[in-house]
Order: C-alpha cells, then sequence, then structure tokens
C-alpha cells in the first residue's frame, strides 16, 4: 500500500471513531474534540506508519513539526486517550492488512 492510501486510511479511521471528514481534522480549531483528533491521527502516522514529525506536519496543516511533537508527548502523558487510541490502532491495522491476511 502506498504512503498516501496510508495515510487516507489514518483519517478514515479516525473518521468513523467522529464522523468528522479530513478538511475538519486538519482545520485549526482549538476545540479540546478538533486537538484530540488531531493528536490521534499524529500518533498513528507516527507510530503505526513510521512517519516524521515534519511529514505530519504537512499532512496535518500544522505550522511546525514541533507541534506534532507536543501532541504526540501529551497523548502519551494523558491517561484517557489510552484505550480509544489503542482501539484506533487496531482500527488501522484492520484496514492496513491485505485483505487475504484478514479473518
Amino acid at each position: 500500500m502506498i504512503r498516501e492510501e496510508q495515510i487516507t486510511c489514518v483519517f478514515a479511521v479516525i473518521q468513523g471513531f467522529t464522523t468528522w471528514p479530513r478538511k475538519i481534522i486538519t482545520s485549526n480549531s482549538q476545540g479540546s474534540s478538533f486537538v484530540r483528533c488531531r493528536t490521534y491521527a499524529a500518533v498513528l502516522m507516527y507510530e503505526e506508519l513510521d512517519l516524521t514529525y515534519q511529514e505530519i506536519a504537512v499532512e496535518l496543516e500544522l505550522d511546525s513539526h514541533s507541534t506534532v511533537m507536543d501532541l504526540v508527548k501529551n497523548a502519551r502523558r494523558l491517561k484517557h486517550m489510552g484505550g480509544e487510541l489503542e482501539l484506533l490502532k487496531v482500527r488501522l491495522a484492520e484496514r492496513l492488512a491485505p485483505e487475504e491476511l484478514v479473518i
């Protein structure tokens, strides 16, 4: 699967969780729900797709890679995000797996 398809899968998984389209997730809105979705996207792209902070900043339309670094660090400190994040990781793995391997 090519990188753009993987990134699209990240947004699709989050959209399935929140019903928000990619355009809203990457908007500059500062509400806690918007920041949470951007955090999920940043962590999934960093941990599951091995994107750099700079690449993630471009995908999330953020001003700098340090903002992405802050999102990833904050996600690790916020325990309440852990369960939701693990669920999103499982859903992403299911989407990224080749169809013949899905049981």
